[in-house]
């Protein structure tokens, strides 16, 4: 059963509460796409050293983990992740003009949570 994992810096106060949007989306997924999605959370946990410190460059918070365990067919784990961060990072507002977009980090977003993520299989 694959597993995506996020190891995320996030405030104490602030752990129960995306925790719980975690499992809304698995629970919400699982309704739609047929597999059992199930999210698990732990806090604090022991981070690999250089991670934490990238992570921290970019905020603070506990480390954290969660884990979406996913046991049957979704979408790919790479879009299904990409669901998940939108917890982490909102989505960019992008102009339609395309030549706009051509500078591209001038429409980034800063991330609520500095995060990783892992696929494991």
């Amino acid at each position: 059963m694959p597993a995506i994992v996020f190891d995320v810096l996030v405030p104490e106060a602030e752990f129960d509460g995306l925790l719980a949007r975690f499992s809304r989306l698995a629970n919400r997924m699982s309704e739609v796409e047929g597999a059992e999605v199930t999210v698990r959370g732990q806090q604090p946990v022991a981070m690999d050293a250089d991670v934490e410190k990238q992570l921290r460059a970019q905020g603070d918070g506990v480390p954290s983990r969660f884990y979406v365990d996913i046991d049957g067919s979704v979408r790919s784990l790479n879009q299904t992740a990409m669901l998940f961060s939108r917890f982490l990072t909102p989505q960019a507002d992008l102009p339609a003009e395309p030549v706009a977009l051509h500078n591209e980090e001038a429409f980034e977003v800063d991330a609520v949570f500095p995060w990783t993520v892992a696929i494991e299989p």
